[in-house]
């Protein structure tokens, strides 16, 4: 079995102009690196459908660049150290009222809204509930983002055998994943055994294949098992995390204490995809 890890950016937002691997290959032990520019360009997640296996632009501080492996830890370190990568840094925003300003510069294809048009949920006459409740209130409230922190990181090993592949993954969606990774590595579904051995903390920050998909990429380029964990740091750096959010709530009341129409609006910071600063927006109301 190889170990390996990850080379990550340190910028928010940026081109990947190119990248020299020549030194890293010549560590002792190395038996695989690969570069966005080596591997396929395709999607790794059906929920994040921006999120490749490696890509030529970088969206966050630690987004995926290279991958290693290796046949220790040390070596594959080593090699990470020695990757030679030019930037092009490009701009970014790090809340959403600046995402969504007019003058903003378009960070996604598209627009900086994940959201477009925004989500909208009524029910009942919300005006009329205003006007007839006793007292309003109406205040807003700001959430940090942050990660679940779950105390088994992130980890998936994959071995290939001829065209098919099987892969050991923390997942609560094995049909997911395997349909992900087929896709991904452009190959039959059936060729794609996947394994849930254990989940452990989960709260949702582990539905995704990105990780999986480097490993397997890995193997099939060393010719053996490769297994990547994610240390305490890859977790809070690049792992999956809960929104930042604005909630704006408006409430009413009758003196009964009956509820009446509320309207709530937010905007959040949408870190899915881990592809950069995206915002969407959404409101509800009712009766």
């Amino acid at each position: 079995m190889l170990y390996g890890h990850i080379l990550r950016s340190p910028h928010p937002h940026a081109n990947i102009v190119s990248i020299d691997t020549s030194e890293a290959e010549q560590v002792p032990g190395v038996l695989a690196i690969i570069t966005p520019f080596d591997v396929p360009r395709r999607i790794v997640s059906p929920i994040a459908q921006d999120t490749s296996i490696l890509d030529t632009r970088v969206g966050f501080v630690g987004d995926e660049v290279a991958a290693v492996a290796a046949l220790d830890d040390d070596a594959a370190f080593r090699a990470l150290s020695l990757i030679r990568v030019e930037y092009e840094t490009l701009p970014f925003y790090t809340d959403a009222d600046s995402a969504l300003a007019p003058d903003a510069v378009e960070i996604h294809p598209g627009g900086n809204l994940a959201l477009n048009p925004p989500l909208s949920i009524g029910r009942g006459d919300v005006d009329q509930g205003f006007a007839e409740a006793d007292l309003v209130r109406e205040e807003t409230y700001n959430i940090a983002c942050h990660s679940a922190t779950p105390m088994e990181p992130r980890a998936a090993m994959a071995s290939w055998d001829g065209d098919s592949v099987t892969v050991w993954k923390s997942t609560r969606g094995v049909h997911l994943d395997q349909a992900a990774l087929a896709q991904a590595l452009e190959i039959p579904a059936e060729n794609v055994q996947m394994i849930g051995p254990f989940l452990g903390g989960g709260f949702g920050n582990k539905d995704e294949s990105r990780l999986a998909a480097i490993a397997a990429v890995l193997s099939r380029r060393a010719g053996r098992p490769v297994r990547i964990e994610f240390s305490r740091e890859d977790e809070f750096v690049a792992g999956r995390t809960r929104h930042a959010g604005r909630i704006h709530l408006r409430v009413g009341v009758r003196r009964t204490a009956r509820l009446r129409p509320f309207v709530c609006w937010h905007v959040y910071l949408k870190y899915w995809s881990l592809r950069g600063l995206r915002a969407g927006r959404g409101s509800s109301g009712g009766a």
